[in-house]
């Protein structure tokens, strides 16, 4: 970790947030190998978020794992069924720390996923293929 350019992107993002900018983050840090279960989501940047009292929208896809396998070298892809939904997390910023507002959300988004699986196992989906766990 280059401790220099993260205070160069930390001290654009406070500049870019104070004019009224928005930010797209993916809490979990890294690729998940296991999309039925989100991995605990990194802190930092729901310290930015409190400390700016942003509104906080979420997006949860499922299926991408099978059109992008890790197997996949230089296939275009398979086709899919992806699942997607965007919602609202609300909360209050002066009632929550950076921890629970993340355990929250992580809860949230994982009670999505969950009902996507149990759709898809309801309607008989078969995926064309199922890619390896490398976890």
């Amino acid at each position: 970790v280059n401790r220099e350019k993260q205070m160069a992107v930390a001290a654009d993002v406070e500049d870019f947030l104070s004019k009224g900018g928005s930010l797209c983050l993916f809490p979990e840090g890294v690729l998940n190998r296991t999309p039925e279960v989100l991995k605990d989501f990194r802190l930092g940047s729901f310290n930015t978020i409190l400390k700016h009292k942003l509104p906080l929208y979420y997006c949860v896809t499922y299926g991408n794992h099978e059109v992008w396998s890790p197997s996949l070298k230089g296939v275009p892809g398979y086709p899919a069924d992806i699942y997607v939904y965007i919602g609202k997390y609300e909360y209050d910023a002066d009632k929550v720390d950076a921890q629970s507002l993340a355990s929250g959300l992580r809860e949230e988004m994982q009670k999505h996923i969950s009902k996507m699986m149990l759709l898809r196992e309801k309607r008989g989906y078969k995926p064309w293929c199922v890619a390896p766990h490398t976890d």
